[in-house]
Formats: structure tokens, C-alpha cells, sequence
């Protein structure tokens, strides 16, 4: 008996509870200039920070969806319709948008029973992506949560959500900390005279315990700003690298190589990739040649399109070939210098630290006017990769084609060398302090395909690069387009 009476009286002071809880509806914010993603991204980011409040209980985002009924655009009067369907106590809405030098993202709670402005918030955010999606929605919920906290209801509200959250022990200001500066203009419109106690008239329906459901919607790993733009630097990146053959090859390659390479955003999607090398040996690679060893030089221009788990790049190259120097029946043959023209291409797909990317250099058929197509070069480059956000390792493979001229000092003669490589490649790239990444690569030069004059070799060439990021990444990319 005395069982039965403690589970009623419980049941019956939760039952108390649940119904003087105050009832939000957080409808999706709309978006204006920018994408509808980012714009429900900040929507459920808003709501995540607004779930560690234990005085309010949320209508479910299925039951908002399916009051909207498909609608992209609900203003105050719409919101307040549909509160009041949902028997919702307050709503929530906004607006996201940018305008010239920062991102801005309005936000209203209104009574449904009064119809009047409880409280409204500007934030004007300098800042890039990643900074708004991370920092805005929490300053935002500090604001909210403090607003609600002044409400006489607020101290005798549940402290049980139905959304269940763990509970860290603190409280939610002190977990919520926003780390950029941001300019808020706040316009509060706080409506003293509403009672709260008011909105209990309707707290006698019988079915009013149904429609006092919980947020239905599961956890979701807190997303980068690359899960909506994927693949797209947001500050300018600068790397170099650096490769050493520990064998001979026997061509007319360098043993050593270098690489600069810059990425400078063009748009929240895109980037240009500017990059120059000495001497332009192999995709992933540089092999040990002659005695001249006189390298040559390679310049490129591309640019990568990049949304959510795809990446398309299109690019030109220009290669400055020198000749190699050979005597053949007591003639000598480095006289002249050649030109080459590449179209670059290449995709890629999945993540930066999960997926795969495919590279390819190719001749430019309508140049054999204008350069001798005796000299020319062709590059493939294959990586499936897979790693955290701190670390990614990967193996694939690196195709090689390059042909040679050199004519004697009368013009009259030339010959030329061709030699072509495919091998199996490995590294490893390591993220340090947000805004570095140190790779290490190792080509396995030899194994599969030889030179086509030399026979078999092995010729091992180490790799070692470093880029920095003038901005936070996400991942260990270097934006080399390669791995």
C-alpha cells in the first residue's frame, strides 16, 4: 500500500512539473543570401545549446515540420498560429543572412498567448564558418537561457528535461564559453505584465501529457564547417616540400626536388591552388639523373570546386624542359630549351582525411604549333586515404611519363630519351596546433615498372612537407591536391 501511495504522489509531482514547465516550438531559421544548410545547421546548433537548460521542454522538430507542412517561410503571426497548434507556451524563429564584411543571424521569442515580444537578438559576426557555426549559437543560448531565467515560472520549473542531456555539473554559462568577439546588438523587448501562469488554463485537456513530448531527434556529431562546404580553404595556406632519391634511376632527373605550393580562397566553395617546382620531376616524387643534373621548372594554376563530400579541379601547367646534355659519335647535344603545356585535372571524393583523390597532367593537344611535342610530360597521381581528424595515412600509386630533346650546336640534329615510372606510394600527414601539417611520404620507385631503356632498378625517394594554414583546418590537409 504504502508503495502504491509513494509511486502516485511521484507520478503525481512529475505530472505538476511537466505541466508548469515552460513549452518552446523552435521553428527552423529562415535564410536569406546564404544556403538553407547553413541556415539549419545554425538552427540545430542553437537548439543542441538550448537543450542543456533544464527549464524548458521542446516540441519535437517532426512535430514542427509537419505544422509547416513543406513551408521554407514562417514570420512572427505564422509562427504563433503554429505555436499555438503545437500548445506550445513560447516560439523561436529568425533569420540568417550576410551581409557585406560579416555574417548576421536575428532571433525572436514570442508568446503565443500574448502574441507580444518577449525577447529579440541581432549578432553581427566578423568572423569566418567555422567561428559562426561554433560561437554564435552559443551566445546566443547564454542570452535566451538568462532571459527565461528571469522569469518568475523559471524557479519553480522541472529540473528534469524530457530531452535528456548529461549533466556536466555546471552550470550552463559557465559550459558555455564563446571564444571570438562578437558584436551583438540587442534589442530587448521584455514584456513584464505577461503572466506566466496565465497558459494554464489549457494544462486540463486529457490528451495534453501526449502532446508534451520530448525532442525526438538523436544525438549528431557536432559538424565541422567542412561538413557543409567541404574541401574549400577558408584562409590562405602556404606549404613546401621536399624529396630526396636514395637511389639512381639513370636518367636525366635531379636526385633532389623542391615544391611551393599557396591556396588562396576564392569563395566558401572554392579555392586556387598556385604551384611551382624545381625540378618537375614526378607527381610524388624526384629521381637522381645525370651529371649535369640541371633541373627543370614547373609552374601551375588550378582551381578546386569543393561541396560536401566532392571535389572537382581543372587547372593548366607549363613545364620549362632543359635540355639534357649527351654526346653521341663525338657530338654534342644541349643547345636548346623546350616548353610544355598540361591541362591538369582531377576529383576527389569523400572527406580529406577519409576518402580518395585522383590527379592526372596531361599534354594540351593544340599547342604543336607552339611547342615541340617531342618534349612533353604526363603525371597521374591515385591516393585512397583514410585517418581522424589529427592524423591520416594513405597508400596508392604514381604513374610517370616524360620525353626528352636536346638538339646539337647546329640545329640541324636532335634526339631525345623518354623514360616512364609507375609506382606504390605511402604517407602519413600529422595536424599540430590547428594550423600545421607535417607529411611524410615514401615512393616505392621501381617496383612495378622500370625505365624504358635502363631495365629494373630500385630507387626508394623519401618525402617530407610542411604547410600552415593562416586559418583553423579541420583536418590534416595540406590542399597540395594530391593527398
Amino acid at each position: 500500500m504504502r508503495i502504491a501511495l509513494y509511486a502516485a504522489v511521484t507520478i503525481a509531482v512529475i505530472t505538476a512539473n511537466s505541466l508548469s514547465a515552460t513549452r518552446m516550438a523552435v521553428f527552423p531559421l529562415e535564410a536569406s543570401g546564404v544556403e538553407k544548410e547553413l541556415a539549419d545547421e545554425m538552427t540545430k546548433k542553437l537548439k543542441e545549446k538550448l537543450l542543456t537548460f533544464t527549464e524548458l521542454v521542446f516540441v519535437s522538430s517532426s512535430r514542427v515540420d509537419s505544422v509547416l507542412q513543406g513551408s521554407v517561410s514562417c514570420d512572427e503571426p505564422c509562427r504563433i498560429e503554429k505555436g499555438n497548434a503545437l500548445r506550445a507556451d513560447i516560439v523561436l524563429g529568425g533569420l540568417v543572412y550576410k551581409d557585406p564584411d560579416a555574417y548576421m543571424m536575428d532571433v525572436k521569442i514570442t508568446s503565443v498567448n500574448t502574441g507580444k515580444s518577449i525577447y529579440s537578438m541581432s549578432y553581427k559576426c566578423p568572423c569566418t564558418l567555422t567561428e559562426l557555426l561554433n560561437m554564435v549559437p552559443d551566445s546566443a543560448a547564454v542570452d535566451i537561457i538568462k532571459q527565461i531565467q528571469k522569469s518568475p515560472s523559471a524557479d519553480s520549473a522541472p529540473k528534469n528535461n524530457i530531452e535528456q542531456v548529461e549533466d556536466s555539473g555546471k552550470s550552463v554559462a559557465e559550459e558555455i564559453q564563446p571564444g571570438i568577439e562578437i558584436t551583438l546588438e540587442k534589442k530587448p523587448d521584455i514584456d513584464d505584465d505577461d503572466d506566466d501562469d496565465d497558459d494554464d488554463d489549457d494544462d486540463d485537456d486529457d490528451d495534453d501529457d501526449n502532446d508534451r513530448e520530448a525532442q525526438d531527434e538523436s544525438w549528431i556529431e557536432e559538424p565541422s564547417a567542412l561538413d557543409l562546404y567541404n574541401g574549400a580553404a577558408e584562409k590562405p595556406l602556404l606549404g613546401i616540400s621536399g624529396r630526396w632519391a636514395l637511389g639512381d634511376i639513370r636518367n636525366t632527373e635531379s636526385q633532389w626536388g623542391a615544391e611551393l605550393h599557396g591556396v588562396i580562397p576564392v569563395s566558401r566553395v572554392s579555392h586556387l591552388r598556385l604551384r611551382a617546382a624545381m625540378p618537375a620531376s614526378r607527381s610524388s616524387s624526384t629521381t637522381k639523373g645525370s651529371d649535369v643534373k640541371t633541373p627543370d621548372i614547373l609552374s601551375a594554376l588550378e582551381h578546386e570546386w569543393c561541396y560536401r563530400n566532392i571535389g572537382i579541379v581543372f587547372g593548366v601547367s607549363h613545364m620549362y624542359m632543359v635540355p639534357f646534355e649527351k654526346t653521341v659519335s663525338n657530338r654534342a647535344y644541349n643547345n636548346e630549351a623546350w616548353n610544355a603545356y598540361n591541362w591538369v585535372l582531377g576529383f576527389r571524393a569523400g572527406r580529406h582525411h577519409k576518402g580518395f583523390r585522383f590527379r592526372i597532367s596531361y599534354p594540351m593537344p593544340f599547342v604543336e604549333d607552339y611547342a615541340d611535342m617531342d618534349n612533353y610530360f604526363m603525371e597521374i597521381n591515385a591516393f585512397g586515404m583514410y585517418g581522424t581528424e589529427k592524423i591520416k595515412a594513405g597508400a596508392g600509386a604514381i604513374a610517370y611519363y616524360k620525353k626528352r630533346s636536346s638538339e646539337n650546336s647546329s640545329g640541324k640534329e636532335i634526339i631525345s630519351e623518354d623514360y616512364f615510372v609507375l609506382a606504390p606510394c605511402g604517407k602519413v600527414s600529422f595536424m599540430v596546433a590547428n594550423q600545421s601539417v607535417i607529411s611524410i611520404g615514401l615512393d616505392l620507385t621501381g617496383i612495378f615498372l622500370p625505365s624504358s631503356e635502363t631495365g629494373i632498378f630500385w630507387s626508394p625517394n623519401l618525402m617530407l612537407s610542411y604547410a600552415f594554414s593562416f586559418g583553423d583546418l579541420k583536418n590534416p590537409e595540406t590542399f597540395d591536391g594530391r593527398f
